[in-house]
């Protein structure tokens, strides 16, 4: 135990990491911020897109969606978040559609922000943005 009180953590997750940063929001609702990089909306999505037939899994679609929707279901998981959030994603992103860091923003309750970068892809979001990267960041936790 951390003996950290919720209203003074803020959750962090890029990408894949994004998946546990959302739990841990769920978890700790009344956490301060949430901030989520190049993260992912629909974890089904992401895997459908990898196998072609449920059967390489040993499972059915309909096993695959009740887990998905247990487990994996961001909507949910989000709409009972109490704190900020900032989700962060680039509008060229190629593994992880943009698309997705807008459904997060749709996700999350007020006060939100989102930021769309104009330049760089998934891998290089911060590097080709560090500038703004940074001061979007800072002004977000300076803000909370």
């Amino acid at each position: 135990s951390l003996n950290i009180k919720s209203k003074n953590l803020i959750f962090y997750g890029r990408s894949v990491g994004s998946i546990y940063a959302v739990q841990a929001a769920s978890v700790f609702n009344n956490a301060a911020g949430l901030i989520l990089e190049s993260g992912i909306a629909d974890v089904k999505e992401r895997i459908m897109m990898r196998i072609n037939n449920p059967r390489e899994l040993n499972t059915s679609i309909d096993e695959l969606e009740i887990e998905f929707s247990k487990y994996f279901n961001t909507q949910k998981k989000l709409s009972n978040f109490k704190g900020k959030s900032l989700i962060l994603h680039t509008i060229n992103d190629g593994l992880v559609d943009v698309s997705h860091g807008k459904r997060l923003y749709e996700y999350v309750n007020e006060p939100k922000q989102l930021q769309l970068f104009k330049s760089g892809n998934h891998n290089t979001i911060f590097s080709v943005n560090q500038k703004k990267y940074f001061t979007t960041i800072f002004d977000f936790i300076n803000n909370l």
